[in-house]
């Protein structure tokens, strides 16, 4: 017979087991869209090899999708539109045919990915590692943020408003613009460059 005590215990590690962020495998064929909208924030969807054709959007979460290859050319998606992510949101080796979007959300986090397209990112932060982005790539209105981007191409321009600036062993075809770069209770933000090859200087 088990004591008021044990059954207490037993719903604790119950309550906190269900409150621990879930990790679901996609399979190629299945919508990549519904399983983000049957997520919940902090969860870990990771992708199977092939072409999810669909434009996908994560709304009023945070989610990490990763592919289960390191390959970035075997999981290939539309779009993604990230919006009022409360907290870091995070994208590892994608391909993406069009664009990425972020908006009103905490930090943005894409590694190891292709976007055919362009990224933006409003009232947010953004970190870039080992990306190809073929067209801009903007941060507008970081609020304190930063864009921050390490080992990745550029094809387009790239800016930021209302955020600091990080790039290391980058390169980026058109220009660089900072613009507005004091913070919170007149902080100036950051600008740094090392290390990376811009054509037109900012």
């Amino acid at each position: 017979m088990k004591t008021p005590f044990v059954n207490l215990l037993l719903s604790l590690i119950l309550a906190c087991a269900t409150g621990h962020a879930a990790t679901q495998v996609v399979q190629n064929g299945q919508s990549l869209q519904a399983a983000l909208t049957n997520a919940a924030s902090g969860d870990v969807l990771l992708l199977e090899n092939g072409f999810y054709n669909e434009d996908c959007v994560v709304a009023n979460k945070a989610i990490t999708i990763k592919s289960l290859s390191a390959n970035i050319n075997l999981v290939q998606l539309r779009s993604i539109t990230v919006n009022n992510a409360p907290g870091p949101s995070s994208f590892f080796h994608l391909r993406l045919s069009a664009d990425f979007n972020a908006t009103g959300s905490a930090v943005v986090t894409i590694q190891g990915c292709t976007v055919d397209g362009s990224v933006s990112v409003n009232q947010g932060g953004l970190t870039l590692r080992n990306c190809t982005v073929d067209g801009d790539v903007t941060v507008d209105d970081a609020a304190d943020g930063d864009l921050k981007a390490f080992h990745t191409n550029v094809g387009g321009s790239m800016s930021v408003t209302k955020g600091g600036l990080t790039l290391l062993k980058c390169t980026v075809d058109v220009d660089v613009t900072v613009a507005d770069t004091l913070g919170a209770a007149n902080r100036e933000l950051e600008t740094i460059v090392l290390q990376s090859t811009i054509v037109e200087r900012f």
